[in-house]
């Protein structure tokens, strides 16, 4: 099936796993806002990540309008770990709220991956979101989750969780055996 990957990345993690998946899908790869129209028209199947970011996911809503009639998989950039059950259903409530009440994703069409942050980088507007959430962490005091505490710490040393052979799941999903770049 005709594939296309779709993205939304702000500071670059998203981007570094979309197109890692593109190229084992042997798949086109756009950023939202220069993607080939007539490309993702034409194609069976469209692979949408996004970061996530203060209760949602970037650019989900603007590439919603792609998903009618197509084989639709997600993929998530964040910093938690997502293993956790709590995390993963707050995640598939953005992903909801971000489709809104008419779209819905099939089970297993949802992944979530670990991204990078890197405080000194961030936007005005994203240092300005962070610094009222390391507030509010602070504030806990010893209530804090490890999440938490690993969050702010990389305040002071940025982190980096990209790890490309996570995204195995998401290609065997569209039905591609993964290989890892190289090999």
């Amino acid at each position: 099936m005709n594939t296309v990957v779709l993205y939304t990345s702000h500071y670059g993690a998203t981007e570094r796993y979309a197109r890692a998946l593109a190229a084992a899908l042997g798949a086109s790869c756009f950023a939202l806002g220069e993607e080939d129209v007539q490309a993702v028209h034409c194609a069976g199947r469209i692979v949408y990540g996004g970061g996530l970011y203060a209760g949602g996911v970037a650019g989900l809503c603007r590439a919603k309008k792609y998903f009618p009639g197509k084989d639709v998989f997600l993929f998530t950039v964040g910093l938690a770990q997502t293993q956790q059950q709590a995390v993963r259903d707050e995640i598939e409530r953005q992903v909801q709220r971000g489709l809104g009440p008419r779209q819905s994703l099939a089970p297993g069409r949802l992944f979530c991956l670990r991204g990078a942050f890197c405080f000194e980088k961030l936007g005005l507007v994203h240092k300005t979101m962070m610094r009222m959430m390391r507030r509010m962490l602070l504030k806990k005091g010893g209530g804090m989750t490890q999440d938490d505490r690993a969050l702010l710490a990389a305040f002071r040393t940025p982190v980096d969780f990209v790890d490309v052979s996570a995204l195995a799941p998401l290609v065997k999903a569209c039905g591609v055996p993964y290989r890892e770049a190289g090999k």
